[in-house]
């Protein structure tokens, strides 16, 4: 598969790359949709990373990441 590289987004990112535009959202998700049906993606479990265990997690909090690979463009 080559090299591959991890990017993380912050919420300005997200909204650097277009995410407030609701007509391109919605052609971004019918693309990720078909690309889902030709199986062309990877998704693996959630990843939780809590500060403590999980009886302080309302007071500390905790970190959810949700990697995942998209093919096509």
């Amino acid at each position: 598969m080559g090299k591959k590289t991890l990017l993380y987004l912050s919420l300005d990112d997200v909204v650097k790359a277009g995410a407030l535009n609701m007509k391109k959202a919605v052609e971004d998700i019918e693309n990720v949709f078909s690309l889902y049906e030709r199986n062309e993606y990877f998704l693996p479990q959630k990843v939780v990373l809590r500060w403590g265990g999980e009886e302080t997690e309302f007071s500390t909090g905790r970190i959810n990441g949700m990697p995942g690979y998209i093919g096509g463009e």
